[in-house]
């Protein structure tokens, strides 16, 4: 537990370092530095996972001590409907296929950050929100995302450094997001939420209109 709270910390302040300095061209506000994976004195367990019981008497998942490279996450614990993915609770885990129940809302800050391994997982139609570089540093197999149409939020850096992510697809009834040739977009298509790593010309073209108001654009290449 010890040497994977110490990864833990390590990882979280690279992912802090790298969304403030100028490796990316804008301002987070992911707080992955302060929510090191400090668990509380009320914390309990299920197998491998950790989990705090919230003040609506549901359940949040903390962090994961297994080594495993397939879960599933539960949709209950003892009775208590799984609604959220705690901050950093499975940062730089060595998972390659994770499924997360369609009770869970939320999906916190770092939550899946640098499980570089990760190629597998489906957000679920009952995700609210996506935290600050909650899949960040997904390095090497997280080839697609789709966001389903649930999702109202999504933080700073959520997707950034994930070399190997082509493709966004968004739900067609999504309010707030949509995807145009595997490109992540508000819903008038507008700012550029987030880049796969190529950009082809047309929405190049969409891009250079939005430069006013682009939030999240890093550097593109026009095909």
């Amino acid at each position: 537990m010890k040497t994977k709270n110490t990864w833990k910390h390590l990882a979280a302040g690279v992912l802090a370092l790298s969304l403030v300095t100028g490796i990316v061209p804008f301002q987070p506000v992911t707080q992955a530095v302060t929510n090191l994976t400090a668990i509380s004195a009320s914390a309990d367990t299920f197998e491998d996972l950790t989990y705090e019981i919230k003040e609506d008497n549901t359940v949040s998942i903390t962090d994961y001590t297994g080594s495993d490279k397939v879960i599933v996450i539960p949709s209950d614990i003892n009775g208590m409907k799984v609604t959220s993915i705690g901050d950093d609770a499975f940062l730089s885990c060595s998972l390659t296929d994770i499924t997360i129940p369609d009770t869970v809302t939320s999906i916190g800050d770092s939550a899946f950050a640098y499980c570089s391994w990760l190629k597998d997982f489906t957000i679920p139609d009952s995700v609210v929100s996506i935290g600050d570089g909650a899949f960040s540093g997904c390095c090497f197999n997280l080839t697609s995302i789709t966001i389903p149409d649930s999702v109202e939020s999504i933080g700073s850096g959520a997707f950034i450094n994930c070399s190997a992510l082509k493709k966004f697809t968004v739900g067609e009834n999504n309010k707030n997001y949509s995807s145009y040739n595997g490109v992540l977009y508000n819903k008038d298509k507008c700012c550029l939420t987030r880049k796969t790593q190529k950009i082809d010309t047309q929405n190049a073209k969409k891009a250079a209109k939005c430069f006013k108001t682009m939030i999240h654009l890093a550097a593109f290449i026009i095909l």
